[in-house]
């Protein structure tokens, strides 16, 4: 079986042509998260396990309030992304551009939430399984 995660990206330029984007990723896995993480969460701690070298795109996103999402470590992280809310993260293999997860398989994620409401982080990511 595979699993197709379809990108749109699109730019409108005031007074000019907008410039769509749109391509899928295909692969035979996925590994999606959706998590509610209270307000004045401090490494809290989401389970996910992902070996880089297989990640084949990458989406990540809170829609409500900004976050920190860590790899494999609250301390001492692999990699630190700082999410903005109501803007996603998007990373596909084939740019050329680097992982945001870094070149260290994933353990776990530690997610840090300020004070305030609850917030729910969004995680997709298309895989290779062999």
């Amino acid at each position: 079986m595979s699993f197709t995660h379809t990108y749109t990206l699109s730019c409108s330029p005031s007074g000019g042509v907008p410039l769509t984007s749109t391509y899928p990723v295909t692969s035979g896995a996925e590994v999606n998260i959706s998590e509610v993480i209270p307000g004045a969460s401090a490494d809290l701690v989401v389970a996910c396990t992902l070996k880089v070298s297989k990640m084949q795109s990458l989406y990540l996103y809170c829609a409500d309030r900004d976050m920190t999402v860590k790899t494999n470590s609250g301390v001492s992280p692999a990699a630190t992304v700082n999410l903005k809310a109501g803007k996603a993260l998007v990373w596909e293999a084939t740019t050329g551009q680097a992982n945001p997860f870094a070149a260290v398989d994933v353990t776990a994620l530690y997610v840090t939430l300020a004070a305030g409401a609850n917030a729910t982080f969004e995680m997709r990511c298309v895989v290779d399984p062999t």
